[in-house]
């Protein structure tokens, strides 16, 4: 006699099964998870602002007023150069310090290279001459205050580091209403995650159960047909009519029952 050896693999109607049997309990974590976490969002909220300015590399030097294609190349070359030093820690350390000394910025305690650098974005065009950079802060002051100093020490370094003055600032703008919103994507991911983990622990606890309870489970695990079933009469009481009616099923055990224990006596 050959026992069935093959492990147990998962199918659609294991995994419906298992649904059946936990889906309203991954409704009420999905539900309060994201009750959280919007709760949360709305608490934790802060306005944010951008300011979007733009720096264009080309001389400056009215002396020579002639502008050849030698400088046209030139001034390429230094649009990766002055997005590079946009990007160094000791730049924004220097805008930072600046900030901190303006007395119309309020996020002085805060401000810092590293939060600059993770407020500031910046982009280039290819065959460009324009830098394009945006900041963001909590108040529509703050950040057109941190643009403009950005923009004032961008001259003055490449004027100090490079020797030539090649950057000329054109018209920015800051948003009038906030950028962000209250609620991003992992507020929804979170809890579409919990109610899967509850679906997976479920799976595994199923997967792991290698209890035979059904005539089904003997033909899976053992590969054998059943022929028939024995009736529990202790347990006939309990038993509630799947394939015969209660009443019928409880009755005809309840007299066997009472039957036997004349017997005994």
């Amino acid at each position: 006699m050959e026992h069935n050896t093959n492990e147990k693999t998962v199918n659609i109607a294991d995994l419906l099964i298992v649904l059946k049997k936990c889906w309203i309990l991954m409704l009420i974590v999905g539900v309060v998870a994201c009750c959280c976490t919007v709760t949360y969002a709305f608490l934790t909220y802060q306005e944010e602002y951008t300011a979007e300015y733009s720096l264009v590399v080309i001389r400056n030097d009215s002396s020579n007023p002639g502008y050849t294609s030698g400088d046209y190349s030139i001034d390429l070359y230094m649009v990766n150069d002055i997005t590079i030093l946009l990007q160094s820690p000791g730049f924004l350390e220097g805008v930072a310090n600046n900030l901190s000394q303006n007395e119309n910025f309020t996020q002085k305690q805060t401000v810092s290279n590293k939060s600059l650098a993770s407020a500031m974005k910046v982009d280039t065009y290819e065959d460009s001459r324009v830098i394009t950079f945006s900041v963001n802060a909590k108040t529509k002051e703050d950040a057109r205050i941190i643009a403009d100093t950005i923009c004032n020490e961008v001259q003055k370094d490449v004027q100090e580091n490079f020797g030539v003055d090649r950057i000329g600032v054109m018209p920015g703008y800051v948003s009038e209403g906030p950028t962000n919103s209250k609620l991003s994507i992992l507020d929804f991911a979170i809890p579409v995650v919990l109610a899967l983990g509850v679906f997976i622990i479920f799976l595994v606890l199923y997967i792991s159960d290698d209890k035979i309870t059904s005539p089904e489970d003997v033909e899976k695990h053992l590969g054998l047909s059943v022929l028939g079933m024995i009736p529990n009469v202790d347990d006939a009481g309990k038993v509630k009519g799947r394939y015969y009616s209660h009443y019928k099923y409880s009755g005809y055990h309840k007299d066997l029952a009472e039957g036997k224990e004349s017997a005994s006596k």
